[in-house]
């Protein structure tokens, strides 16, 4: 129960990585304040975290719209008075073009999902959390993306890597004042979507997708929501400003 009582909030709740980390975070005996733009597949995630018995608060957000963040914290602050962690996870990928024929409007799109919407959750976050005896904790989703470059995705990989440079600069301004700042980067994970590509075969067969990471096999949402429960709690009180890989070797191939 490496979080108990501990008030956290996780963006993409609804779906992958970020519904088997709200199980895992439950298990660890959180506090939840669960958001997703997908309102029946939240309620849905809550209902089956209702059986670990975790207090759960379920909030509809796009994280596109600043105002809409906004209600999170707000929601933190008057159900419990504080808010200890949280968990920025909500993106999309984008489709795959080449860069001279990317859509700007696409572009647009990443850039608010992707990287304004950790900006605007972080500065509600950090309001709090600067004000609190103990701080808190905050965890950004990069991506293997935010480390090395890949083709034709060149949006994704351009705000992953800007999530990792906002990481490091408010670890750098807010490391005194009892907040830490980090964040993870999931390799190849297999959610529900990708599941839903391998099993089409139109991009390639289970075998070849296994053979894209060293140890011989995708990852599971519940490693990346480890590594995430294990960031949030105060087991790791010395890592911060950092981006953290858990990609199965993807980075050192």
């Amino acid at each position: 129960m490496i979080l108990e009582n501990k008030v956290i909030s996780i963006t993409g709740a609804a779906n992958g990585i970020g519904k088997s980390t709200a199980k895992l975070l439950a298990e660890e005996g959180a506090i939840l304040i669960l958001s997703d733009v997908n309102k029946l597949a939240l309620e849905e995630t809550a209902h089956e975290l209702a059986a670990l018995n975790s207090t759960i608060q379920t909030v509809v957000v796009d994280v596109a719209y600043q105002d809409q963040i906004e209600t999170i914290a707000q929601l933190a602050k008057s159900h419990y008075g504080r808010l200890d962690g949280a968990f920025n996870n909500a993106g999309i990928s984008g489709p795959s073009i080449e860069m001279i024929d990317y859509p700007d409007d696409v572009f647009d799109q990443l850039i608010s999902i992707n990287l304004k919407s950790i900006w605007w959750c972080m500065k509600s976050q950090l309001k709090l959390m600067v004000q609190q005896p103990n701080g808190g904790s905050i965890v950004n989703a990069a991506s293997v993306g935010g480390l090395v470059g890949k083709p034709l995705i060149s949006p994704y990989i351009a705000t992953k890597h800007a999530v990792i440079g906002l990481t490091k600069t408010a670890a750098l301004e807010y490391g005194s004042k009892g907040v830490r700042v980090n964040a993870v980067c999931p390799g190849i994970i297999r959610t529900p979507m990708l599941d839903a590509i391998i099993k089409s075969g139109e991009m390639g067969t289970e075998e070849q997708w296994n053979t894209l990471q060293p140890i011989g096999r995708l990852g599971d949402p519940r490693e990346i929501g480890e590594l995430v429960a294990w960031l949030l709690s105060d087991r790791a009180s010395l890592i911060h400003g950092q981006s953290i890989a858990a990609d199965g070797g993807f980075t050192i191939s």
